[in-house]
């Protein structure tokens, strides 16, 4: 097992490469090869670990999960993603999230007090009825749920035990609109947008968090972590480029003509995917997700050339001209296209652009006739 360092944290990996993750108000469902375990107040003295992971998980994750806490001599009892523990893991967040509000000045007591009252549409207004006073109501949400010291006599009806009342069709409004508007597909167009802006290394997921507007939380719904946007956002920018070689005018004719075809593809899909594809001509291989973007990139090059390669077989290209440097200068020419092309509708489109490449590029590259 090793730790490696993640944005939120430190994350355990397995032998077979599965995670551990700390349960943190997420469905564990939403995961591949993750195993989740549940929050103890003190690990040294708890007795039994809860264990939660996706239905696609590997047995060899589990596995190595179980026998991690068996040999720190814990009970292991593997749960599913029922309701009541993921509402149980949610407001425990929420109330460490509160203590720490209060101790760092950020909100007072009563201020937390109403926030968490609100934020979980708690029943509180048979208690403010008319005529009570602030002074007269419930003790605070998060002090009842957390106080083990207060007598029973003297505590009103715990809101951690109480029924609540039906939701109503306006809670949460702001919170619920922006987590129910982002998608998969709109936090990958923030992602890349902040990781072309500040660099992958440089983007945190606090970073991220800020510029999608919702919590790291909300994301950690959509994605085990920022590595995973990097895979989707590349992955998109990689199917459009090796997508061209599976087309007909790719694949059909003499080697000079699927060439010039697949150059100018290449260029209407870099315009098309600009920001995805952005990123992928940044990446530098520093982590495993880069270095398999780097593989494929060099196997999309090494495909391309070997079309060139045939077209100077074929004696449809200039001999004189190393098929190596012409590869690096074509690449060179389409690949630049990242750093001034802006589709703002005031210059040049893409089939324009296209045209421009390929008119310069095999212009000089065929034999004149």
């Amino acid at each position: 097992m090793r730790e490696e360092a993640e944005d939120n944290g430190t994350r355990l990996v397995l032998p077979g490469g599965g995670q551990l993750v700390l349960a943190d108000g997420q469905t564990s469902v939403e995961f591949r090869d993750v195993v989740y375990f549940d929050l103890a107040l003190d690990y040294r003295a708890a007795t039994r670990i809860a264990l939660s992971h996706a239905p696609n998980t590997s047995q060899v994750t589990v596995a190595e999960a179980i026998g991690l806490f068996q040999a720190l001599g814990k009970k292991v009892s593997v749960i599913g993603d029922v309701p009541g523990m993921i509402v149980a893991r949610t407001v425990a967040r929420i109330i460490d999230l509160a203590h720490d509000a209060v101790a760092k000045g950020v909100a007072t007591e009563d201020d937390i007090d109403t926030a968490m009252r609100l934020g979980v549409n708690y029943p509180w207004a048979r208690w403010s009825g008319a005529g009570g006073s602030a002074a007269a109501g419930p003790a605070p949400y998060w002090t009842t749920c957390t106080s083990a010291s207060r007598p029973a006599a003297t505590r009103p009806p715990s809101p951690c035990t109480a029924t609540p009342t039906p939701r109503t069709s306006g809670r949460n409004l702001v919170t619920t609109a922006k987590r129910d508007t982002y998608t998969p597909e709109t936090l990958l167009s923030v992602a890349v947008q902040v990781f072309n802006d500040r660099g992958y290394d440089g983007t945190s997921m606090e970073h991220l968090s800020r510029a999608a507007g919702i919590s790291k939380s909300s994301i950690y719904h959509h994605v085990a972590g920022k590595e995973e946007l990097l895979r989707r956002a590349v992955s998109r920018a990689l199917d459009g480029l090796f997508g061209i070689l599976d087309e007909e005018h790719a694949r059909v004719g003499r080697a000079a003509e699927r060439l010039e075809y697949v150059v100018r593809r290449m260029v209407e899909v870099l315009i098309a995917e600009l920001p995805y594809v952005t990123l992928l001509l940044r990446v530098r291989g520093n982590t495993d997700t880069e270095r398999w973007a780097l593989e494929r990139r060099r196997d999309f090059d090494h495909r391309v050339a070997a079309l060139l390669k045939a077209a100077a077989a074929d004696g449809d290209v200039r001999e004189d001209i190393e098929v190596r440097l012409v590869t690096r200068l074509v690449f060179g020419m389409i690949n630049s296209i990242v750093e001034w092309y802006r589709p703002d509708g005031r210059g040049m489109n893409e089939r324009e652009v296209a045209d421009a490449v390929t008119q310069v590029a095999f212009g000089g590259l065929r034999k004149a006739s």
